[in-house]
């Protein structure tokens, strides 16, 4: 996931996952990262998504005290870890079939938005729509602070590239945030869509909303509420902040959406 995406920690800058599936990073520049205090406080209840969720089999030299990301697909229950480097500068993406992908940082491997502009046909201010993460073909990025130019702009082209039209895209955004849109500019008005994900060689996009913190809201069903509270080992009551951290994701055009959990805070700035 990238999308695999933290909220500002005091003092510290943020570094995403993918989440969205993925880390969305603040804006792009030569500093270099460590691991913040969170490190050292882990808020998952790691017993329970290692030991009872079937990843007991990930290798020693992965710090599981370090797992940055939980993304979740409600009705299938298909779950994936993203953990941290030690080194801050990628991600380990486990699935619960044993495979074990990196997901890098765009600032760790230099990374520039050429293929991107390759494949959407038209060239954008990068220093705007933020590269954050990459893995392989897949590029993950933030538009949450891009202009409305370059966010109307992008989102309106990753539609054509998807192949699909602006009524399915609308109803896509929909699907991750409880509060509707008509089209793509009230989608830029709402901030419905926070980050995506663009597979440069065409097998499939991506779009991620943070829909709690934008206050654009969104319906859990009770499977992926209870999974929430066992992970963060929570009540209900408990879920107020974890959900403030939450992505929804949605493939385009499928109608499949998966929820993506975040750790904010574990990394922070090196001067």
């Amino acid at each position: 996931m990238c999308l695999h995406y933290p909220a500002l920690a005091d003092g510290a800058r943020p570094m995403s996952r993918c989440a969205l599936d993925c880390w969305l990073s603040g804006r792009i520049d030569t500093g270099s990262w460590q691991l913040g205090p969170a490190a050292t406080t882990p808020m998952y209840n790691l017993s329970f998504i290692f030991d009872e969720c079937g990843f007991g089999w990930v290798p020693p030299e992965i710090d599981r005290s370090l797992l940055y990301n939980v993304s979740y697909e409600p009705g299938s229950g298909a779950i994936k870890l993203y953990v941290l480097d030690d080194s801050g500068t990628f991600l380990h993406k486990v699935d619960q079939s044993g495979t074990i992908v990196r997901q890098h940082a765009g600032l760790a491997v230099g990374a520039d938005g050429t293929r991107i502009e390759r494949f959407l046909g038209l060239a954008f201010n990068f220093n705007d729509v933020l590269i954050d993460t990459i893995e392989g073909d897949s590029y993950y990025l933030l538009l949450e602070k891009s202009s409305p130019s370059e966010y109307i702009k992008f989102l309106t082209l990753l539609c054509d590239a998807s192949g699909i039209t602006r009524a399915q895209f609308v109803d896509a955004v929909n699907r991750i945030n409880q509060r509707p849109v008509g089209n793509i500019f009230e989608c830029c008005k709402q901030l419905a869509v926070s980050g995506v994900r663009v597979n440069v060689a065409g097998r499939g996009n991506k779009i991620y909303s943070r829909p709690f913190r934008v206050g654009n809201g969104f319906e859990m069903d009770a499977d992926t509420t209870r999974f929430l509270m066992r992970l963060y080992d929570c009540d209900t009551t408990g879920l107020s902040w974890p959900l403030e951290q939450l992505w929804v994701a949605t493939d385009l055009p499928s109608t499949r959406v998966v929820v993506g959990t975040q750790r904010p805070g574990l990394l922070q700035r090196r001067d």
